[in-house]
């Protein structure tokens, strides 16, 4: 239930600060899952529900939460070891956990969904020279 009610109102935010014309693809789905919520369908309100965050993904560009240094690269989805500090020693690995929203799925060839992206960072030092 909290899951629900946290999507619920974390599109309901993002929502608000769309303009009439933007947010109106969210009425009918909105509308159908306050329905199905308030008939205790819950089933019918979760797949409605998702329906709507898979419209936000398609709307919005890419964010990243949750966004910090691990201890490994044995990550899952919620499940981390976040790293004591931000310092590095030399030739030490850096592993970036990272919660992404706003983006699609693609179907592999072997028929999974993945998601992916490539990013390019500079390493600085405390007086902003470039390691």
């Amino acid at each position: 239930m909290k899951l629900v009610s946290s999507m619920v109102i974390a599109i309901a935010m993002l929502v608000s600060v769309l303009t009439a014309q933007q947010s109106a693809v969210f009425d009918e789905p909105f509308a159908r899952f306050k329905n199905e919520f308030s008939d205790k369908e819950y089933y019918k309100a979760y797949g409605t529900l998702r329906s709507i965050v898979e419209l936000f993904s398609e709307k919005v560009p890419l964010l990243l939460r949750n966004v910090m240094f691990v201890e490994d690269d044995d990550n899952s989805y919620g499940i981390y070891e976040p790293k004591g500090s931000s310092n590095f020693a030399s030739g030490e690995p850096l592993y970036l956990y990272l919660e992404p929203m706003g983006f699609a799925y693609k179907k592999n060839p072997a028929g999974y969904y993945e998601f992916g992206f490539k990013a390019d960072f500079v390493l600085e030092d405390d007086e902003g020279n470039e390691l």
